[in-house]
């Protein structure tokens, strides 16, 4: 027998349909698994912004009990709707915006721990010289107090008025135009 003799050799490696077999398994299984990732990713953030909505309405109402009245700059300051940077600085007992010389929080009580991934950033990536504390999806989370005591918070639009309520916080969630799905302290 000659040791060229083809019936003999083997080949290694794979055929070409082999190959294109195994690339339309993984084609199947990514296809499968990225919607039950994107949807569980989807629900941690949800979890998350439901943490902070709470922690935030916490915080907002351990202020009050201090100081017997609501954070806020000026004269009647009832909302933080699409930016909240001042009620932070207060409620983190940071000097600075809505704040200054921690003239709203004068005993420097630090009522809200904010990690640095829910803090507003810049263009560049930093965190803003004067954050506001955003959902898991980038967006300000909305506060409302009653500062009239009339027991009821005013959350202008999208909510209205919220009868025996002293705060109201939300956010818009993944699709802030769809109410239905915002998350609330509510």
């Amino acid at each position: 027998m000659d040791s060229s003799d083809s019936r003999f050799t083997q080949k290694s490696g794979f055929t070409l349909l082999e190959l294109l077999v195994v690339i339309a398994i993984i084609a199947i299984l990514a296809g499968l698994t990225v919607p039950v990732i994107s949807r569980a990713v989807e629900s941690g953030r949800r979890t998350t912004a439901m943490t902070e909505v709470a922690s935030l309405e916490a915080a907002v109402r351990a202020y009050y009990n201090e100081y017997s009245r609501f954070p806020h700059q000026g004269a009647n300051k009832a909302q933080y709707i699409g930016g909240n940077a001042d009620l932070i600085n207060v409620l983190r007992a940071i000097d600075g915006e809505g704040n200054a010389n921690h003239v709203n929080n004068r005993r420097r009580i630090v009522f809200l721990e904010v990690p640095d991934r829910s803090l507003s950033r810049n263009n560049a990536g930093d965190i803003e010289t004067n954050p506001d504390m955003v959902d898991p999806w980038g967006v300000p989370y909305n506060v409302a107090v009653d500062v009239q005591f009339r027991n009821e918070v005013d959350t202008s639009q999208p909510h209205g008025i919220l009868e025996n309520r002293m705060i109201a916080v939300w956010s818009g969630g993944a699709d802030p135009s769809d109410v239905s799905r915002h998350l609330t302290s509510w």
